[in-house]
């Protein structure tokens, strides 16, 4: 029943899906959502990581780890077989409550970015441009940093099937 409650909360997937959904209408930066956007399809058609940042402006009752769970099951982000979906949640802090930021990684790229690596990614590389209300800056350095580790993370995959075979 949980899960139920959860699910109804989170927006349904969008019709045209891009990897950048601003539906809290705070990366003022076109130019770096159409780039964001650009490499992260091309990332994803290459490794079949698929890395979704989405901005909300409500969380409904759910912790930013739930929400970002359950966006995540409910649009399918990453390839089923590979659970290889990233989603980076930003709330802003607005009259709905605090603001919240959390990055879940799907089970197949936890190893490569387990949880104390994303604190460190939101701590240090994110917040403090929020906190300025820049958050275009602090979501293109989260995405600068993860884009390398899920790269190398297909390729030791691949180099671990070819060895395999």
């Amino acid at each position: 029943m949980v899960g139920e409650v959860g699910m109804a909360q989170v927006p349904e997937r969008p019709d045209s899906m891009m990897p950048v959904i601003d539906m809290a209408g705070i990366i003022k930066n076109d130019s770096l959502v159409n780039a964001l956007n650009t490499r992260l399809d091309t990332l994803s058609r290459r490794t079949t990581n698929q890395i979704v940042v989405v901005t909300v402006n409500d969380l409904g009752k759910l912790e930013a780890n739930q929400f970002a769970t359950q966006l995540g099951k409910k649009w399918g982000i990453g390839d089923k077989k590979s659970n290889n979906g990233l989603i980076i949640l930003v709330k802003p802090r607005n009259d709905k409550g605090g603001g919240a930021v959390f990055i879940e990684p799907g089970p197949g790229l936890e190893g490569a970015l387990p949880d104390v690596k994303c604190r460190y990614i939101i701590d240090s590389l994110m917040v403090p441009h929020f906190k300025d209300g820049d958050y275009a800056s602090g979501i293109d350095e989260a995405v600068n940093y993860i884009e390398p580790i899920v790269i190398e993370e297909y390729e030791q995959a691949q180099a671990a099937a070819t060895t395999s075979r």
